[in-house]
């Protein structure tokens, strides 16, 4: 966007006249056109213009920043309220925006004797930015643009009484005018001379009473040093070279500070800093506002404390909670364990009870062959943290010698069957009859000759609910007829699969070789099943 600075002559009437050119610095027009450059600078603002008049319409006579002459600032208010800067800065911005928008303006009344809010209208000081929108002025800004429409109300005052200031008056009249600002406020507020930003830093000038109050100083105390008294050990460092970078930039800058009182003690601070320039744009001066944010910053302190104890609370429940859970875990498992422990006893007690003790070394290889089977079966289900152990698994323990085979000689036994996951107390009775059966036909049977074999199947019958099982036996020893006696190896089958698991158990002994098939029922031997059996009897 194009830009244009515009000034227009001053008249002592209230009123705009024509197009003036400024013969000087020291020219009104041209100390009109400093001040309102100075105020869009202070606000870092790229718009500022002085619309001059007493209401309800204001013609503007000076601009910085403006894409063409301003036009006229219409207000329907009354513009002597003080309250009514908010309203004089919408219209402005229907000035200035002809019919757009803007993202921020702001504005302040023109007024002699502005500090005390009771002065006659002489205009209307904006300033105005086309950048992204923003909150506002911070404290220091809303001054400074309050001490500019002092000194152009001073202005207009001078040219009506015909009076042109010395430099050094000039200078006098515009710190008298920023302490007439900062007298009534409730911040406290220092006015310092420019220079230097170094060690020792810029004299302070002026404090008004609330500073005073704030920092326990009194203006005799204070007039003369610098604000850098106000720091301590507990200031941020981080802080105080932001505001350093910002002095050495002629910028204003808005910063949070701890600073110390005259007693040592302690308060935070929101501090804004301005520069002011005079008329010929040479900077002369800094207006410091210090905002006491000390309850803002107790209350996020305490807000903070209450988050770290809360998130403490939170994670001490959870450490609790955790413990809890290993402690029942650990309860629960030493249970389990010690539910196990009796079981393997008693199915060690059921073999040592129903092995025949006639002779003593066939009753230890007995006892050992049981223990083993048992001790497979344990094994698998460790593998599978007790929650099941697969059929076919099971098998193959029992009958690993004869699966492979030997030299000139196939494998001697064949399982066939699709993967079942057994309960605990299913695995550890099948494991039994599987060696009694394998213990049998290694003795008597199949697997006690050359040439013998032995296979087993399974399948899962759904309609029927059952799992069956079948032990086949060919090529064994000729049977001429069916054993008379009940022997050890039928009291385990009847024990385990009949009795424990609630099965039937059908054995014969056909020309090939015995012939055992055993139905079980489903719920009783599949893993995760509630009615699965887990102990023998």
């Amino acid at each position: 966007m194009a830009v244009a600075d515009t000034v227009t002559a001053l008249d002592t009437t209230g009123r705009a006249g024509g197009p003036a050119k400024a013969t000087g610095a020291d020219a009104p027009e041209a100390r009109v056109f400093q001040l309102v450059r100075a105020a869009a600078h202070a606000a870092d603002c790229q718009t500022a213009v002085f619309y001059q008049g007493s209401g309800p319409d204001f013609e503007a006579v000076a601009g910085f920043g403006t894409a063409g002459p301003p036009g006229v600032l219409r207000f329907g208010g009354a513009p002597d309220d003080a309250d009514a800067e908010d309203a004089l800065a919408a219209a402005a911005a229907a000035s200035l925006a002809g019919g757009g928008s803007l993202p921020f303006i702001a504005a302040a009344r023109v007024a002699h004797d502005e500090g005390s809010g009771n002065g006659a209208m002489r205009g209307v000081l904006v300033v105005a930015d086309t950048r992204a929108a923003r909150t506002g002025l911070s404290a220091a800004q809303f001054y400074v643009l309050r001490a500019h429409a002092a000194q152009l109300a001073a202005l207009i005052e001078l040219q009506e009484l015909r009076r042109v200031a010395s430099a050094a008056l000039a200078g006098a009249e515009r710190l008298r005018l920023l302490e007439s600002v900062a007298v009534h406020a409730n911040d406290a507020i220092l006015i310092t001379e420019a220079e230097p930003i170094d060690l020792p830093g810029p004299r302070i000038l002026y404090c008004n009473a609330a500073f005073t109050r704030t920092t326990g100083y009194t203006e005799s105390e204070i007039l003369g040093r610098t604000p850098r008294l106000l720091q301590g050990p507990g200031t941020d460092r981080a802080a105080l070279d932001k505001l350093r970078g910002a002095l050495a930039r002629w910028e204003p800058v808005v910063v949070e500070l701890l600073n110390y009182r005259k007693d040592g003690g302690t308060f935070w601070v929101e501090l804004s800093i301005v520069p002011v320039a005079d008329e010929t744009g040479w900077f002369t001066h800094w207006v410091s506002v210090q905002r006491d944010v000390s309850d803002r910053k107790t209350a996020e302190e305490a807000a903070t404390r209450a988050r770290v104890a809360e998130a403490e609370r939170e994670a001490l429940q959870a450490e609790i909670k955790e413990r809890r859970r290993v402690e029942e875990r650990q309860t629960l498992l030493t249970r389990e364990l010690d539910h196990r422990a009796k079981n393997a006893l008693a199915v060690v007690q059921a073999a040592l009870r129903l092995t025949p003790r006639e002779d003593a070394e066939a009753f230890a290889r007995a006892v050992e062959g049981r223990v083993s089977a048992l001790s497979r079966a344990h094994t698998l289900l460790a593998e599978g943290r007790w929650d099941g152990a697969e059929l076919g698994a099971l098998a193959e323990g029992e009958l690993a010698p004869f699966l492979a085979g030997g030299a000139g000689d196939g494998p001697r036994a064949e399982l066939r069957g699709p993967p079942v996951s057994l309960a605990p107390g299913a695995a550890q009775a099948l494991s039994m009859a599987l060696h009694e059966l394998a213990t049998n036909a290694v003795k008597h049977g199949a697997l006690s000759v050359p040439g013998g074999r032995v296979s087993l199947g399974w399948s899962a019958d759904e309609a029927a609910g059952l799992l069956r099982l079948r032990w086949a036996e060919a090529g064994g020893p000729l049977l001429s007829n069916p054993p008379t006696r009940r022997g050890f190896g039928s009291r385990v089958l009847e024990a385990t699969l009949r009795v424990q698991l609630g099965g039937t158990v059908v054995r014969s002994w056909e020309a090939p070789g015995l012939v055992c098939e055993a139905a079980l029922p489903l719920p009783r031997v599949l893993a995760g099943s509630a009615a699965a059996a887990d102990d023998l009897p």
